[in-house]
């Protein structure tokens, strides 16, 4: 049985293309990084030997200004994924307003990226000297497949080949599906160059538990640390964004350490739990939301943020109130007991969405509240910082109020909370 895929190419003299392309029945259509005789699955290897950062520097490009052309083909919403994941990866590894990668139209450049369709996720691996595919099939048009395979472009093998991988995960030989078990193959110096960097679970180019399993379910790789997941597409990591910037002699980024769980105190991070902070039923008839621990994107397009403020990657959390189906709800939390005394609160927001609803600063006591700040309405999409002057009394506690907005695009995001002694 063979399957057949239809793809329609845009042709610029003419109308569009059908063609009709029979898969082999090996192809594993769920999994489009797993595309039959490329190396590692979506790597075209050009001839060039396998290195996890190239270790061959005539492979990383002259310039961090990466020309890049987009094929007519793609409808807006595709281009709008690939433009976002773009940014993504120009916004991650500026440091201190100094830019890094940034992605330039194509004019005349000899060499550059140009994505494409076809089948699967195919990239070739940094630096070729002239114009190289980036293909993405139906299936890769998500955010972190198109910047995992822009990865690739960019000069990076897949996380698992490192020559220390066995010190962090255990690879199942016999549940590899015959003829691949190349791609599980482990490389050594000076073939590869881990740049000095730890091993990284949380990397968007490691291989998923089955990749590559024989039957899409019995794991190929497991993690040898309980409680690590592998396989994300959601974006890069800390050591992603480091990598790239150490590869490209920029400004690195500070690696971040999650703050030590089980703490009670009202300085919170929330990347390990709330830290002792309360949530708080909203009785009628006033209508009750929550205040959720979230890490990556809200659930509702085109409002709140996409990263924490704290790692600035999927692999943070913060605080937000979800606003779909909770329209004109609001939603408390409060702070352990403070010492009485003057304090400057300082916290970071999102407020972004047409439909932005409310977020209020108040000091609680004894059921008693107090209005310190407010904000409504659009505050752009960016998390910003505010600080706010507290005398608290004895028994005094920090709450944030957020009032979800008319409509789904408003939800209200919280980050970095950290109270200070003094005035601001």
């Amino acid at each position: 049985m063979f399957w057949v895929a239809t793809f329609y190419l845009g042709l610029v003299s003419s109308g569009a293309l059908a063609l009709q392309i029979r898969l082999p029945p090996e192809i594993n259509l769920p999994n489009p990084e797993e595309v039959p005789g490329l190396f590692q699955g979506d790597i075209i290897l050009d001839g060039v030997d396998p290195y996890n950062a190239i270790g061959n520097l005539k492979r990383r490009w002259p310039s961090t200004n990466i020309p890049i052309s987009i094929h007519s083909y793609f409808d807006k919403y595709d281009k709008a994924v690939f433009h976002e994941s773009m940014r993504e990866i120009e916004d991650q590894t500026r440091v201190d307003n100094e830019d890094c990668i940034k992605f330039v139209n194509w004019t005349t450049e000899k060499a550059y990226i140009y994505i494409t369709t076809g089948y699967g996720c195919q990239s070739q691996v940094g630096f070729t000297g002239k114009a190289q595919p980036l293909t993405l099939g139906a299936l890769c048009r998500f955010k972190g497949t198109v910047i995992h395979e822009m990865l690739h472009s960019l000069g990076f093998f897949h996380e698992q080949n490192r020559p220390d991988r066995d010190d962090y995960i255990k690879i199942i030989n016999e549940n590899i599906k015959k003829g691949h078990e190349r791609n599980f193959m482990k490389l050594f110096p000076p073939d590869i160059n881990t740049q000095g960097l730890p091993y990284d679970y949380n990397s968007l180019t490691h291989y998923g538990p089955t990749t590559f399993s024989v039957d899409h379910i019995k794991p190929t790789i497991i993690p040898l640390k309980e409680g690590v997941t592998i396989g994300q597409r959601q974006g890069m990591s800390q050591l992603d964004i480091v990598q790239l910037q150490r590869l490209y002699k920029c400004k690195e980024r500070k690696l971040i350490k999650p703050q030590t769980p089980g703490m009670v105190t009202p300085n919170c991070t929330f990347d390990s739990d709330l830290c002792g902070w309360t949530l708080i039923d909203i009785l009628p008839p006033l209508k009750n939301n929550t205040w959720t621990r979230w890490s990556g994107e809200t659930v509702n397009y085109h409002s709140g943020p996409v990263t924490d403020h704290t790692f600035n990657t999927f692999e943070g959390f913060y605080i937000y109130v979800n606003a779909f189906k909770n329209y004109n709800s609001v939603a408390k939390i409060q702070s352990p007991e403070i010492a009485p005394g003057d304090y400057c609160l300082s916290f970071w927001y999102h407020m972004h969405g047409r439909d932005m609803g409310s977020l209020f600063v108040n000091l609680v006591k004894n059921g008693m509240a107090w209005k310190l700040r407010g904000l409504k309405g659009d505050q752009g999409n960016k998390w910003k910082q505010m600080k706010v002057f507290v005398q608290a009394p004895n028994g005094g506690k920090i709450e944030f109020e957020g009032i979800a907005g008319n409509m789904y695009r408003s939800d209200t995001a919280v980050d970095d909370v950290l109270l200070t002694p003094g005035s601001c």
